[in-house]
């Protein structure tokens, strides 16, 4: 049995502290369920505070957890970061 992008991409997020279940539906439900889509939304804002706190901006679904804005500045941070190194130094 395969996996699908989505599933793929929520099973990466769970791997960041303070992501459970909720938190990656509520990213994935609004819409933002590849990393490019993600990356598209960081993208179409204009400054570095709106971009690290996009995914505090959304509204969960009833029931489902927000998104604080540290952990929305850390997606982004994690994300767009080109800072990391390479394993085969």
């Amino acid at each position: 049995m395969g996996l699908t992008l989505q599933q793929m991409w929520a099973l990466q997020f769970h791997v960041f502290p303070g992501v459970g279940p909720a938190r990656m539906e509520n990213i994935l439900s609004a819409g933002f369920d590849v990393p490019a889509a993600l990356a598209a939304a960081y993208a179409s804002l204009t400054s570095l505070s709106e971009r690290r706190a996009l995914l505090a901006r959304l509204t969960p679904p009833p029931g489902r957890a927000p998104i604080s804005k540290r952990l929305s500045a850390y997606f982004y941070d994690f994300l767009t970061s080109a800072d990391y190194g390479t394993r085969l130094n």
